[in-house]
């Protein structure tokens, strides 16, 4: 009878190799791609190049091999030649890539993470216009490769890394203008904004490789969207073990721990910002920099030392380089708050108004504006 049983073991664990759904459980490329994408997220961006070749090698058909040669690539010339550079390196390997992922399609029409992966690929043509605030050409593309993430959700929806572009386009989506969700639905997509958040952390908790992507954008929502600053530490606990090269992981964390006033962790975490604000690349030197500049004078803000806010904000407004203006709203509006406290209405009515005419979502535009209309009142 024991004998029997191992036998029906041994073919359900035979069983389930052969037919493995995904590229994670299959694939020869298996270990390499692993070794790459933790490389790519440690800013290990050679040696990340170094294994994605050798995973072509092996298994040159792999669904995520193009989506993440590009992903690598764009993040290379970045940070060695600055975001232009990036984007004229991202529309190159769109071109490369795209014609692979639609032979393969034709190839392997029910394979869902072709459709996945090319979905993806937009998502970066994406990035680009959103860089520039170009609203409506951001839609374009978003919405071609979420018809192709749809798709492959359709094909197979217990796929769990689906669900973090779905997440990511429907929060940013239902976030945007009306005049965005109506296009998203005249041009046939149907966005459940009550299902973002949900879809993003079925992601970070089920997926096989894109739990970073939804950890890292859920931490942005729960400190700068919800302030739940707790849940946002949970998320980032993973990322900072795991990456601990990563250069913007903890600053994410930095500030979930300001806000929550746990002082001592704080301090401790602050010779590594300090550190990073010596990297290499200028590009990330530069971003941590200001990033490090302002947890300093928001820290001053909580001690109510308002001039030094002021003069660390200006600090920041003065040489604003990052890629998006997020951080250069949030830096006016702390600026705002902190002549507001020292009653000097004309300057903080002034840095209120710069914050209303950055395009970032952040809850601080709309308190901004409702600063604005009360300052009035009480001319």
């Amino acid at each position: 009878m024991n004998k029997f049983f191992q036998i029906i073991i041994l073919i359900v664990l035979f069983l389930s190799f052969a037919f493995s759904s995904y590229s994670f459980e299959y694939s020869k490329s298996k270990n390499e791609i692993d070794r790459a994408i933790d490389h790519l997220y440690n800013y290990n961006l050679d040696s990340s190049l170094y294994y994605i070749d050798i995973a072509y090698e092996n298994d040159p058909e792999h669904p995520l091999l193009p989506f993440l040669k590009s992903s690598v690539l764009w993040m290379k010339v970045q940070t060695e030649q600055g975001f232009k550079k990036s984007y004229k390196q991202i529309k190159v390997s769109f071109e490369e890539s795209l014609p692979i992922y639609l032979k393969l399609i034709d190839k392997y029409p029910n394979d869902p993470e072709y459709y996945l992966y090319l979905g993806s690929l937009y998502g970066l043509i994406s990035r680009i216009e959103l860089s520039y605030n170009h609203w409506f050409k951001v839609l374009i593309p978003s919405l071609r490769g979420y018809r192709y993430i749809y798709k492959a959700y359709q094909i197979d929806n217990n796929l769990k890394d689906v669900y973090m572009p779905m997440g990511l386009v429907a929060y940013y989506t239902c976030l945007s203008a009306p005049f965005i969700k109506f296009c998203s639905t005249m041009m046939g997509i149907n966005i459940n904004c009550d299902h973002s958040i949900d879809y993003l952390e079925i992601a970070s908790t089920e997926s096989y490789y894109s739990w970073v992507e939804a950890n890292n954008v859920l931490s942005y929502i729960y400190i700068y969207m919800n302030h739940d600053y707790e849940n946002a530490l949970i998320k980032l606990e993973p990322l900072n073990r795991k990456f601990p090269s990563h250069p913007f992981f903890p600053f994410l964390k930095a500030e979930a721990l300001l806000h929550s006033k746990k002082w001592n962790q704080l301090d401790r975490l602050m010779p590594g910002l300090i550190e990073l604000t010596n990297h290499p690349s200028l590009v990330i030197k530069e971003e941590c920099m200001h990033k490090l500049n302002y947890i300093n004078a928001y820290r001053m803000y909580y001690k109510k030392e308002f001039k030094d806010v002021i003069t660390t904000t200006t600090n920041i407004i003065d040489n604003y380089s990052m890629e998006f203006d997020w951080l250069l709203g949030m830096s006016y509006y702390l600026r705002a708050n902190s002549y507001l406290a020292l009653d000097n209405i004309q300057d903080a009515k002034q840095d209120l108004k710069k914050v209303t005419k950055i395009d970032f979502k952040f809850p601080e535009v709309a308190q901004a504006k409702e600063l604005l209309e009360l300052l009035s009142k009480n001319k």
